[in-house]
């Protein structure tokens, strides 16, 4: 960082080395910086630079000093929540320079084993650090499980046993030897299971229904899936060995993708035959589609499509439109968004 800030910054940047001198003056005049006796007045920026970037990636939030001061006692903030607030000229500066995330792939050591967490847990110090990853290559043969985070994780795993938990966001996950392990939070049939094929690289993709759960996972050698504690083994899945279960309540689950163009997916389950209405409808409570209006044969599972289009055939324009499905006793609605 120093060599970054001396041979680049300085001499071909100006502006933000500008902007570095006005948040450190500022941080200066109010007590939120207070570099070293011993620091030569000409380089009170560059520790400037580096006390910001160590709080803002959490380098510092384990309070070094036991004062909630990051470094020698020589910058106020310990994370980058605390600096948004308190010194938000110097939170700006590393977040338009250097982003959300480490931009690098972070290796584990051969020898370990156990879980390996990328997102906060007050337990852990070390989770300060590695919330800001978004890539993680597991090395060695020990067993190793990995929680993700907020962001698209990458993971790789090794030739040990590998399990992988992800977030809200579309992750990938390359088992590697073993047998290998995707966890998800709802039930399976809460989530389409997009098969290998020409289309998708011949990889297998794992889509959540329900926004802000788990996303969309991309699995690459990967033996097992445990949804809300059930587990699946994928060669069973793949091969449709496993016996068909009916649903025993009728559900609709939300349309996938979402936002979409142009066409998103609708599913639905019934146990047996039934009245079924599915209308897209627009914010002002008109009809825009109907897509269902009639019995339906008990058939299970069903899976409708929408493609954007009215009941006359004309694209509908960009924006949000509700997906009203109703039975004799049973009445959900989801909302898509359109984006053109």
């Amino acid at each position: 960082l120093h060599f970054v800030h001396g041979f680049g910054i300085q001499n071909g940047l100006p502006s933000m080395q500008n902007a570095i001198m006005q948040a450190m003056n500022y941080a200066i005049d109010n007590n939120n910086y207070i570099p070293l006796s011993d620091l030569p007045e000409e380089d009170y920026d560059e520790e400037y630079l580096a006390m910001v970037l160590e709080s803002y990636f959490g380098l510092w939030a384990h309070d070094p000093e036991g004062d909630h001061w990051a470094g020698g006692h020589e910058y106020r903030y310990i994370n980058r929540q605390e600096m948004m607030v308190g010194d938000s000229l110097g939170y700006d500066i590393i977040k338009e320079f250097f982003g959300d995330s480490w931009r690098y792939n972070a290796e584990l050591p051969q020898n370990f084993e156990g879980e390996f967490s990328l997102s906060y847990m007050s337990d852990l110090s070390y989770t300060n650090r590695s919330r800001y990853l978004k890539n993680v290559i597991v090395k060695g043969n020990n067993d190793v499980s990995i929680i993700g985070n907020d962001y698209d994780n990458n993971v790789w795993g090794n030739q040990g046993v590998n399990s992988f938990t992800g977030s809200a966001n579309n992750d990938y996950f390359f088992g590697g030897d073993g047998i290998d392990r995707a966890y998800y939070e709802g039930d399976y049939d809460e989530y389409a299971i997009l098969f290998p094929a020409e289309w998708n690289d011949y990889t297998l993709s794992v889509v959540d229904f329900y926004n802000d759960r788990d996303g969309i996972d991309t699995l690459v050698q990967v033996e097992e899936m445990e949804f809300n504690g059930v587990i699946y083994t994928v060669g069973d899945i793949l091969s449709v060995k496993d016996p068909v279960i009916l649903p025993t309540v009728i559900k609709m689950l939300p349309n996938y993708p979402n936002p979409f163009n142009p066409i998103t997916n609708i599913k639905f389950e019934l146990p047996q035959e039934t009245y079924v209405n599915l209308t897209v409808m627009d914010l002002l409570g008109r009809e825009v589609r109907t897509l269902i209006n009639g019995e339906m044969i008990a058939g299970g599972f069903h899976h409708i499509m929408w493609d954007g289009l009215s009941d006359s055939g004309a694209p509908v324009p960009s924006g949000v439109y509700l997906i009203l499905f109703s039975t004799k006793n049973y009445k959900q609605y989801y909302k898509a968004l359109l984006i053109k």
